[in-house]
């Protein structure tokens, strides 16, 4: 099958979205499918794949992370009509994902696309008025899902979020797959040199964006209430990443006193990070704005038991009770006290652990690409009975 892929990130950008997409592209690859990426260009950076194709781009003002593409070069949008794809998978509605709906418009194939982000749960980027924004961000989401032919969402959570906001298409929920070996085998002795740690103490540990939405200030005024106990232990967090938060984060983080305790790593390269999770007690997380929360099926790999909040995202990639723990959103003090007996409880950490590798496994990279597949079939047997410009007339399906 000939797969065209249009997405507004990915590498070097470093997120949730890059990794879903690189192991998608990964995982058809390898079963023999033809595929092409196109993504914004990064100055600098040189793409070792073959199979990505880069339009010019300029910095997006308001995230300096981020690229806006344009439709340059036009030979990439006639190499794209050329490919001649059997389906095209939108993975933005923003600038690339329209080109891809043009492109999918002029050859008269269906279109598939994924729900990665809650894009009205990031407007605070924006300087206009949310309330403004809100009904813009979901009308254009609902637009590409209503004229697309199957539409996937990475968790049962999102998929029902869709149907709220007007979703009218069939729905497959695939969560992004996990190398799981990738994250195994690390040497717990390196990040604990590098950074002076002692060996026998907790270590914390967050990988991801250091943005709003992450709600890292929470895990900043977890640590210091767990510090405060008389009988608390050695604490030390790591935030592996980077991001527009890191400054305001920096200045809590002093204003907390927990200078020395909270390392900012910046970013690491993807093969260090089973490094950093070997030598970590917890992985820790607070974001309520995940669509699957793909790092806590990372960390779970290596087996840390991961301690989260009940939100989007978080719900079905960890276990509570048998791959880690989830405490309601805000509840500081019961986030606290679950800390503090996960680190503190070595039996509970070996058993949390072993259910940790567990549900990881359940997460594979071969299934996730099985399952993509078919829903590529889906695509084009519905569009060869309803045509490929799909309407809002069929009956809904919900399929996991």
């Amino acid at each position: 099958m000939r797969i065209a892929m249009f997405a507004d990130c990915y590498h070097p950008i470093v997120n949730g979205v890059t990794t879903s997409i690189q192991l998608q592209l990964q995982a058809l690859t390898q079963a023999g499918h033809h595929v092409r990426l196109f993504a914004p260009a990064v100055p600098g950076y040189q793409d070792s794949e073959p199979w990505v194709r880069r339009f010019s781009s300029v910095q997006f003002p308001l995230y300096p992370e981020e690229r806006v593409s344009l439709p340059i070069p036009l030979g990439h949008l006639r190499e794209a009509l050329a490919f001649n794809p059997d389906v095209v998978h939108l993975h933005t509605p923003f600038n690339v994902g329209a080109l891809g709906w043009l492109v999918a418009a002029r050859l008269g194939r269906p279109r598939v696309f994924t729900h990665h982000t809650l894009f009205e749960e990031y407007l605070h980027y924006v300087p206009l008025p949310p309330e403004v924004l809100r009904p813009v961000a979901v009308g254009l989401c609902r637009f590409f899902w209503n004229t697309s032919v199957v539409v996937v969402a990475p968790s049962r959570q999102v998929g029902l979020r869709q149907f709220e906001q007007g979703l009218r298409r069939p729905l497959q929920v695939i969560p992004t797959g996990v190398d799981v070996e990738s994250f195994q085998g690390g040497d717990p002795r390196l990040p604990r040199e590098e950074l002076g740690l002692n060996p026998k103490d907790p270590v914390l540990l967050y990988m991801g964006r250091l943005a709003r939405e992450k709600s890292l200030d929470f895990l900043l005024e977890a640590l210091a209430l767990a510090l405060a106990r008389p009988s608390a232990p050695g604490l030390r967090l790591l935030l592996v990443g980077d991001g527009p938060h890191r400054p305001m984060l920096q200045q809590r983080a002093e204003a907390l006193g927990l200078e020395g305790t909270v390392l900012f790593l910046g970013y690491r390269t993807r093969a260090d990070l089973k490094h950093y999770l070997a030598a970590s007690t917890l992985f820790v997380f607070a974001s309520q704005t995940e669509t699957q929360g793909l790092v806590l099926l990372e960390a779970q790999s290596a087996g840390v038991p991961v301690l989260a909040v009940r939100a989007s995202g978080c719900t079905e990639a960890v276990a509570s009770g048998r791959s880690g723990f989830l405490v309601e959103p805000g509840d500081l003090r019961a986030f606290t006290e679950s800390l503090l007996q996960m680190v503190s409880d070595r039996e509970l950490r070996s058993r949390l652990a072993e259910g940790a590798l567990a549900q990881a496994q359940a997460f594979s990279i071969s299934s996730m690409g099985a399952r993509m597949l078919e829903v590529y079939q889906q695509a084009v047997g519905r569009a060869l009975t309803e045509g490929p410009g799909s309407g809002t007339s069929n009956p809904m399906m919900f399929r996991e």
